[in-house]
């Protein structure tokens, strides 16, 4: 919390408009999680699939780009063309596939929440705080979600993203 600087050579009035702002911000920036690459199966540890090479990442890192699965938008963040399903014997796999569990990482978080408030005496023992609150100030979009099954049509695909700006506006006497 930052309280911002009062200036002794203003009015009484414009001290107790002008002064006694506080901000606050909280930012969190993670790495993403380790992910999967399996095939559908009872066993989800003996239903790996295999990586048969080639960026793991589409395009590096960088996504395809957008594509339309299931009416709204997704994103290609694994390159379908490096896993392949194992074979399967009367919809068993016949061995496990190569691909480690957590070979691919998600993509991280950021994430930026912001906070103004001001605190009013009312009486010597009581006083009002104002405060407004933004969370996920920047609007910045996280995707998660990874369909991680190579079966799958979407294969590879970040379905979910995390991305809306909230905000809120409160009181509250303290006596």
């Amino acid at each position: 919390i930052y309280e911002l600087p009062q200036f002794a050579n203003m009015s009484a009035p414009a001290k107790a408009i002008l002064g006694g702002w506080q901000v606050s911000t909280i930012y969190t920036g993670t790495t993403g999680n380790p992910l999967s690459i399996g095939q559908g199966c009872s066993n989800q540890w003996a239903c790996r699939a295999d990586y048969v090479g080639g960026n793991l990442l589409a395009a590096d890192g960088v996504t395809f780009g957008p594509a339309r699965v299931g009416g709204h938008q997704d994103v290609q963040y694994v390159n379908p063309a490096a896993f392949a399903k194992v074979e399967e014997v009367g919809g068993v796999a016949i061995r496990s596939g190569n691909a480690a569990n957590g070979l691919v990482r998600g993509p991280g978080v950021f994430n930026v929440d912001f906070s103004l408030s001001k605190k009013f005496a009312i009486t010597e023992g009581a006083s009002l705080q104002i405060r407004a609150d933004a969370f996920n100030f920047l609007n910045h979009v996280n995707l998660g979600s990874l369909n991680g099954n190579v079966e799958n049509g979407d294969f590879g695909t970040l379905d979910a993203a995390q991305s809306m700006r909230n905000m809120q506006v409160g009181a509250r006497i303290t006596f």
